[in-house]
């Protein structure tokens, strides 16, 4: 791997993702998670499926994102491979996935934010192949940060 530019802007692109992803994960989750206990008639049925079950895809989403990375960090000029626009586009939508499954397990419904943001990187996997490696975590990165700021505009109930 070659340091340069592109190199120094691929890599404050995955580390600006992974900051999205924590705050799509950590954004009023403390809050959601006291509601639903306090209001479950089975706490150790929700907690067992939420932190349990829905973190597997998390996890996998994750090493999906880190493997993107790499690619990204590699070439990040050069336009991505199927695979490579698989691992780009295919880790952060499982991240919302696996996010929005584990709220909806805390809440009444899927949240509309990671909805939006599944559909922007299903827009994006059409015109990956005409975009480098940058722009295309460039595009992802902005995806995540809609999702931030729809999340955070939205009318919640908890």
């Amino acid at each position: 791997m070659h340091w340069g530019a592109p190199t120094y802007l691929a890599a404050l692109l995955a580390l600006l993702a992974a900051f999205a992803l924590w705050w799509i994960y950590f954004n009023d989750a403390a809050e959601r998670t006291a509601h639903a206990f306090a209001h479950a008639q089975d706490v150790g049925k929700i907690a067992r499926a939420a932190y349990t079950y829905a973190h597997g895809l998390l996890v996998a989403a994750i090493i999906v994102v880190a493997a993107g990375d790499a690619f990204l960090l590699e070439a990040p000029l050069h336009a991505p491979t199927m695979g490579q626009g698989l691992m780009l586009l295919g880790g952060p939508a499982a991240f919302l996935l696996g996010n929005g499954i584990f709220r909806r397990m805390l809440h009444p419904r899927f949240p509309p934010s990671h909805l939006y943001g599944l559909g922007g990187l299903a827009v994006l996997a059409l015109v990956s192949p005409l975009a480098p490696l940058w722009l295309l975590g460039t595009l992802v990165l902005a995806v995540l940060l809609a999702v931030i700021l729809i999340s955070n505009k939205l009318v919640r109930t908890p």
